[in-house]
């Protein structure tokens, strides 16, 4: 468990093939905890979530992977980029399923 500012802030240290699970009936902040997980690791196929998901309430968001190409593609744009302007990206990547461009 970790916030969601500890992950884009740490996110070249997660394990690719993860997954973020969240508590989907909060709104999404900085400070919104999150599970980083294993999705293959589902006890009942009908539910197709971790135990350990289930438990918390949380659902997936998000695989690692898709994480860490929406930061690396803003570290792109700009290398001074801080914890802030990778959640933007991130905020921007949700609602528009897409990376955000920076001018």
């Amino acid at each position: 468990m970790m916030t969601l500012r500890k992950a884009l802030d740490q996110f070249e240290d997660l394990t690719w093939s993860d997954a973020i699970f969240i508590d989907r009936r909060q709104p999404i902040n900085m400070d919104t905890v999150c599970l980083i997980h294993d999705p293959d690791d589902v006890e009942d196929e009908k539910v197709d979530l971790p135990d350990v998901a289930i438990e918390l309430g949380f659902d997936y968001l998000m695989d690692v992977q898709s994480l860490q190409s929406i930061c690396l593609n803003m570290r792109e744009q700009m290398p001074d980029a801080k914890v802030e302007d990778i959640f933007r990206a991130f905020l921007f990547y949700l609602k528009n399923d897409a990376f955000i461009v920076i001018q």
